[in-house]
């Protein structure tokens, strides 16, 4: 697990290669495969790109699709 992790911030968020991925205020990047998150696997562009940051940037909501991810979690399961 990083260090200091409730000091970084989600920057943006997009879609490639199968993949979500978080650019974080680092510098770095967090990803993990879509599939492993059905309602966005299932979503069309236009809903994944429907996102907006919570709790102080630490995460992410799709609101018309009731996805929430987190960057912890998103540390916790698909560190790369």
């Amino acid at each position: 697990m990083i260090k200091d992790l409730d000091k970084l911030t989600i920057e943006n968020v997009r879609f490639e290669n199968e993949k979500i991925i978080f650019d974080i205020s680092d510098g770095g990047l967090v990803g993990c495969p879509i599939a492993w998150f059905p309602s966005l696997a299932n979503a069309s562009e236009e809903q994944r790109k429907n996102w907006k940051l919570i709790s102080r940037k630490q995460g992410v909501e799709w609101e018309e699709i009731d996805e929430h991810l987190s960057l912890k979690g998103m540390f916790s399961y698909c560190p790369e």
